[in-house]
């Protein structure tokens, strides 16, 4: 029974790990542009490492793909990147950014202008930098890949996360 479940955790990991490895040598034949698997956090660590041990594969994995991984889900999601969703991310983004300047630029004589220029001074784009979650020592974070996302200086993870689905 034991045996079982290692042969299946191994061919959940080389099933993603070939899924990446198809994407990076343009051969992926599916016209899924959001992919998921099951892996556990062990199976998902094992991902990673093997990725790690390639060094093209590591840079298009982290440079090319969005991928979010949730341990208590054990779901591990590739979103391809394409055009139209790069310019629906880049022109909500640019909406966002015009509505913070509105209300940086509001007239002083309305009082309740004043907190909320000065909130909005300090959010930024974070464009689709990864976030990674904290999980106990040893493991690999959970993490998220966003389209967009907006961030204050005093907080700690994006206010605003945009997913173009």
């Amino acid at each position: 029974m034991a045996a079982g479940k290692k042969r299946r955790a191994k061919a959940r990991v080389k099933s993603a790990r070939e899924l990446i490895q198809q994407l990076y040598n343009g051969q992926y034949k599916g016209k899924q542009l959001l992919i998921k698997r099951e892996l556990t956090g062990a199976e998902y660590d094992q991902l990673l490492d093997e990725i790690a041990a390639d060094p093209l594969l590591r840079e298009y994995f982290n440079d090319k793909l969005r991928s979010d991984y949730t341990r208590n889900r054990k779901e591990f999601i590739l979103r391809m990147p394409s055009t139209l969703y790069d310019t629906l991310a880049e022109e909500i983004g640019r909406n966002i950014y015009e509505q913070l300047e509105r209300i940086i630029g509001r007239k002083v004589s309305d009082i309740s202008a004043v907190p909320a220029a000065a909130a909005a001074k300090g959010i930024r784009g974070k464009g689709t930098s990864e976030i990674k979650f904290l999980v106990p020592k040893g493991r690999s974070p959970d993490r998220k890949g966003p389209d967009k996302a907006f961030h204050h200086r005093e907080c700690k993870f994006p206010g605003v996360v945009i997913e173009v689905a």
